[in-house]
């Protein structure tokens, strides 16, 4: 009953459904040193001042979880309600953050041994 309603709502939006969870896909086993270690750039980013290291490790855990936490609700919903869209946009910013900060690699595909450790 509760599908059907959503699936009528949908329809009544035009809602296309075009959400794709990466988290999903093969090659992220691949990527996830590199996505660990960018998750741990933007968490030491997002401090103004020197912080110790343990807060670091709790921010960087923070931000994965919400990315995973908020992708995998998107997908399992199969998209977004119109009032989700400041969320939406939100987790936008966040993978866009992270893009970024993975593109500023010199190699991509390169792991380092301390991403290796992070497992």
């Amino acid at each position: 009953m509760k599908r059907n309603l959503k699936s009528a709502v949908y329809k009544h939006l035009n809602f296309a459904n075009d959400f794709q969870n990466f988290f999903d896909f093969p090659d992220f086993r691949e990527m996830r040193p590199i996505i660990r270690e960018a998750v741990q750039q933007l968490a030491k980013d997002s401090f103004s001042q020197p912080v110790l290291p343990v807060k670091i490790e709790h921010q960087a855990l923070a931000i994965e979880q919400q990315l995973e936490r908020e992708t995998r609700k998107y997908q399992q919903q199969d998209g977004f309600y119109p009032n989700q869209q400041s969320e939406l946009h939100n987790l936008i910013r966040l993978y866009t953050n992270l893009l970024q900060t993975i593109s500023k690699r010199e190699i991509i595909g390169y792991c380092t041994l301390s991403s290796l450790h992070t497992k």
